[in-house]
Protein backbone atom coordinates (compact mmCIF):
# COMPACT_ATOMS: atom_id res chain seq x y z
CA UNK A 1 0.00 0.00 0.00
CA UNK A 2 1.39 3.38 -1.03
CA UNK A 3 2.14 5.51 2.03
CA UNK A 4 3.18 9.14 2.29
CA UNK A 5 4.79 8.41 5.66
CA UNK A 6 7.00 5.66 4.19
CA UNK A 7 8.07 7.70 1.14
CA UNK A 8 8.82 10.88 3.10
CA UNK A 9 10.75 8.90 5.73
CA UNK A 10 12.87 7.35 2.99
CA UNK A 11 13.56 10.77 1.44
CA UNK A 12 14.46 12.31 4.80
CA UNK A 13 16.80 9.40 5.55
CA UNK A 14 18.32 9.70 2.08
CA UNK A 15 18.95 13.43 2.53
CA UNK A 16 20.95 12.68 5.70
CA UNK A 17 23.20 10.33 3.69
CA UNK A 18 23.18 12.17 0.36
CA UNK A 19 26.39 14.20 0.58
CA UNK A 20 28.43 11.17 1.67
CA UNK A 21 26.75 9.05 -1.01
CA UNK A 22 27.48 11.56 -3.78
CA UNK A 23 31.15 11.72 -2.82
CA UNK A 24 31.73 7.96 -2.87
CA UNK A 25 32.09 5.50 -5.69
CA UNK A 26 29.19 3.39 -4.37
CA UNK A 27 26.11 3.22 -6.56
CA UNK A 28 23.80 1.43 -4.08
CA UNK A 29 24.24 2.96 -0.62
CA UNK A 30 22.77 1.36 2.52
CA UNK A 31 20.40 3.54 4.54
CA UNK A 32 20.78 2.97 8.25
CA UNK A 33 17.42 4.45 9.29
CA UNK A 34 14.47 2.24 10.01
CA UNK A 35 11.18 2.62 8.16
CA UNK A 36 7.90 3.57 9.86
CA UNK A 37 6.33 0.78 11.89
CA UNK A 38 5.06 -1.99 9.66
CA UNK A 39 6.91 -0.73 6.58
CA UNK A 40 9.25 -2.75 4.39
CA UNK A 41 12.96 -2.11 4.97
CA UNK A 42 14.17 0.90 3.01
CA UNK A 43 15.82 0.10 -0.31
CA UNK A 44 19.42 1.15 -0.75
CA UNK A 45 19.90 4.80 -1.61
CA UNK A 46 20.22 5.65 -5.27
CA UNK A 47 19.34 8.91 -6.96
CA UNK A 48 16.73 7.12 -9.08
CA UNK A 49 15.14 5.57 -6.02
CA UNK A 50 15.09 8.89 -4.21
CA UNK A 51 13.58 10.68 -7.23
CA UNK A 52 10.92 7.97 -7.46
CA UNK A 53 10.10 8.41 -3.77
CA UNK A 54 9.89 12.19 -4.25
CA UNK A 55 7.41 11.69 -7.09
CA UNK A 56 5.35 9.24 -5.03
CA UNK A 57 5.39 11.47 -1.94
CA UNK A 58 4.22 14.42 -4.01
CA UNK A 59 1.28 12.39 -5.30
CA UNK A 60 0.40 11.07 -1.83
CA UNK A 61 0.71 14.32 0.13
CA UNK A 62 -2.88 15.14 0.95
CA UNK A 63 -2.93 17.39 3.99
CA UNK A 64 -1.41 20.85 4.32
CA UNK A 65 1.09 19.44 6.82
CA UNK A 66 2.11 16.68 4.41
CA UNK A 67 2.54 19.21 1.58
CA UNK A 68 4.80 21.33 3.80
CA UNK A 69 6.81 18.29 4.86
CA UNK A 70 7.18 17.27 1.21
CA UNK A 71 8.25 20.77 0.13
CA UNK A 72 10.89 20.86 2.86
CA UNK A 73 12.27 17.48 1.78
CA UNK A 74 12.22 18.52 -1.89
CA UNK A 75 14.03 21.78 -1.09
CA UNK A 76 16.68 19.84 0.86
CA UNK A 77 17.25 17.52 -2.10
CA UNK A 78 17.42 20.46 -4.54
CA UNK A 79 19.88 22.27 -2.29
CA UNK A 80 22.21 19.26 -2.19
CA UNK A 81 21.78 18.80 -5.94
CA UNK A 82 22.82 22.41 -6.56
CA UNK A 83 25.71 22.22 -4.10
CA UNK A 84 27.12 18.97 -5.53
CA UNK A 85 25.97 19.29 -9.16
CA UNK A 86 29.00 17.64 -10.78
CA UNK A 87 28.99 14.67 -8.39
CA UNK A 88 25.20 14.38 -8.86
CA UNK A 89 25.50 14.28 -12.66
CA UNK A 90 28.30 11.70 -12.53
CA UNK A 91 26.33 9.47 -10.16
CA UNK A 92 23.19 9.92 -12.25
CA UNK A 93 24.91 8.81 -15.45
CA UNK A 94 26.36 5.75 -13.71
CA UNK A 95 22.96 4.81 -12.30
CA UNK A 96 21.25 5.46 -15.61
CA UNK A 97 23.63 2.99 -17.26
CA UNK A 98 22.85 0.43 -14.55
CA UNK A 99 19.06 0.93 -14.72
CA UNK A 100 19.08 0.69 -18.53
CA UNK A 101 20.93 -2.62 -18.28
CA UNK A 102 18.50 -3.93 -15.65
CA UNK A 103 15.52 -2.87 -17.77
CA UNK A 104 17.05 -4.43 -20.91
CA UNK A 105 17.57 -7.68 -18.99
CA UNK A 106 13.95 -7.74 -17.82
CA UNK A 107 12.62 -7.13 -21.34
CA UNK A 108 14.92 -9.87 -22.70
CA UNK A 109 13.71 -12.27 -20.01
CA UNK A 110 10.11 -11.43 -20.88
CA UNK A 111 10.67 -11.98 -24.59
CA UNK A 112 12.36 -15.30 -23.87
CA UNK A 113 9.63 -16.52 -21.50
CA UNK A 114 6.54 -14.27 -21.46
CA UNK A 115 4.46 -16.65 -19.35
CA UNK A 116 7.12 -16.70 -16.60
CA UNK A 117 8.03 -12.99 -16.59
CA UNK A 118 4.87 -11.05 -17.49
CA UNK A 119 3.60 -11.03 -13.90
CA UNK A 120 6.68 -9.06 -12.80
CA UNK A 121 5.96 -6.08 -15.06
CA UNK A 122 4.10 -4.05 -12.39
CA UNK A 123 7.17 -4.06 -10.17
CA UNK A 124 9.93 -4.11 -12.82
CA UNK A 125 8.49 -1.08 -14.65
CA UNK A 126 9.80 1.03 -11.76
CA UNK A 127 13.16 0.72 -13.56
CA UNK A 128 11.71 2.51 -16.59
CA UNK A 129 10.24 5.19 -14.31
CA UNK A 130 13.63 5.72 -12.66
CA UNK A 131 15.25 5.99 -16.11
CA UNK A 132 12.79 8.75 -16.98
CA UNK A 133 13.43 10.60 -13.72
CA UNK A 134 17.21 10.22 -13.93
CA UNK A 135 17.38 11.56 -17.47
CA UNK A 136 16.03 14.91 -16.33
CA UNK A 137 18.99 15.43 -13.97
CA UNK A 138 21.76 13.75 -15.91
CA UNK A 139 23.12 16.73 -17.81
CA UNK A 140 24.18 15.95 -21.35
CA UNK A 141 23.85 12.22 -21.84
CA UNK A 142 26.18 10.11 -23.94
CA UNK A 143 24.46 9.24 -27.21
CA UNK A 144 24.73 5.51 -26.54
CA UNK A 145 22.51 5.85 -23.45
CA UNK A 146 19.78 7.79 -25.25
CA UNK A 147 19.94 5.33 -28.15
CA UNK A 148 19.67 2.36 -25.80
CA UNK A 149 16.62 3.89 -24.10
CA UNK A 150 15.03 4.52 -27.51
CA UNK A 151 15.66 0.92 -28.60
CA UNK A 152 14.24 -0.41 -25.33
CA UNK A 153 11.15 1.79 -25.72
CA UNK A 154 10.62 0.41 -29.23
CA UNK A 155 10.90 -3.09 -27.81
CA UNK A 156 8.42 -2.24 -25.06
CA UNK A 157 5.93 -0.69 -27.47
CA UNK A 158 5.97 -3.93 -29.46
CA UNK A 159 4.85 -5.97 -26.45
CA UNK A 160 2.77 -3.32 -24.66
CA UNK A 161 -1.01 -3.20 -24.44
CA UNK A 162 -2.36 0.25 -23.39
CA UNK A 163 -4.89 0.27 -20.59
CA UNK A 164 -5.50 1.54 -17.07
CA UNK A 165 -2.94 2.87 -14.60
CA UNK A 166 -1.23 -0.18 -13.09
CA UNK A 167 0.07 1.20 -9.80
CA UNK A 168 -2.06 2.11 -6.80
CA UNK A 169 -4.68 4.71 -7.71
CA UNK A 170 -3.46 7.47 -5.33
CA UNK A 171 -0.15 7.55 -7.25
CA UNK A 172 -1.81 8.50 -10.55
CA UNK A 173 -1.48 12.22 -9.63
CA UNK A 174 2.31 11.93 -9.84
CA UNK A 175 2.58 10.04 -13.12
CA UNK A 176 0.87 11.59 -16.14
CA UNK A 177 -0.01 9.31 -19.02
CA UNK A 178 1.71 11.62 -21.51
CA UNK A 179 5.09 11.17 -19.80
CA UNK A 180 4.75 7.80 -18.08
CA UNK A 181 2.79 6.01 -20.81
CA UNK A 182 4.24 2.61 -19.80
CA UNK A 183 2.35 2.79 -16.48
CA UNK A 184 -0.97 2.86 -18.35
CA UNK A 185 -1.35 -0.70 -19.54
CA UNK A 186 0.48 -3.94 -19.36
CA UNK A 187 2.39 -6.44 -21.43
CA UNK A 188 0.40 -8.23 -24.11
CA UNK A 189 -1.45 -11.23 -22.84
CA UNK A 190 -1.82 -9.84 -19.30
CA UNK A 191 -4.99 -8.48 -17.77
CA UNK A 192 -4.87 -4.68 -17.42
Amino acid sequence: MASFEYEISYIQSAVEELKDYLLTNELFWPIMSTPPAGGQPFPRLTLGGMLLSLRKASALAGTTEERKEFETAQNNVESLHNQWRSAWENKTQRELRSRLNQWRNYLADYRQSPERNAAYYNSEVRLRVMIQLLESGAGELPEMLTELRSVLDLTLRGIFQPGDFIWETPLIKGFSQATFWYLYGNLKGMAT
